[in-house]
């Protein structure tokens, strides 16, 4: 019995209609922190960004203060799946050139883990 995720390409289309679909699950392919200080001078604090990809195209995102202990209770990581539950499209200026940049901005989420991993625990129940 497989229970692998199946990533589904919703990115693309997110972007152009600007239409935040509910409930849509992402692979987490990269984190990263940015550092904050230049912006906000009285602050010694980072934001977690997220490299989320639905197999095709790759977003960055940025989560609320509140999630940031998601990340470092590593319940978010590289490799890992996440159902965005509540987000918006936003957009800013580029720092190292023109135009602008587009990403999300999540205000609600929940990890699945990963592929391997629900696997493994499977196994260990015998359901496979």
């Amino acid at each position: 019995m497989g229970n692998d995720l199946e990533l589904k390409p919703v990115i693309r289309e997110l972007v152009r209609t600007r239409v935040c679909f509910p409930d849509i699950l992402l692979l987490v392919d990269k984190v990263t922190v940015v550092d904050l200080t230049d912006l906000k001078p009285y602050t010694n604090s980072g934001a977690y960004r997220l490299y989320l990809t639905d197999g095709e195209v790759i977003i960055q995102a940025l989560l609320k203060r509140r999630l940031h202990k998601y990340v470092t209770r590593e319940d978010v990581y590289e490799g890992s799946y996440v159902v965005l539950k509540e987000y918006s499209l936003a957009s800013a200026k580029r720092l190292n050139g023109d135009g602008n940049v587009r990403y999300l901005a999540i205000s609600d989420f929940y990890s699945i883990g990963d592929a391997s991993r629900n696997r493994d625990k499977n196994r260990l129940r015998g359901d496979e």
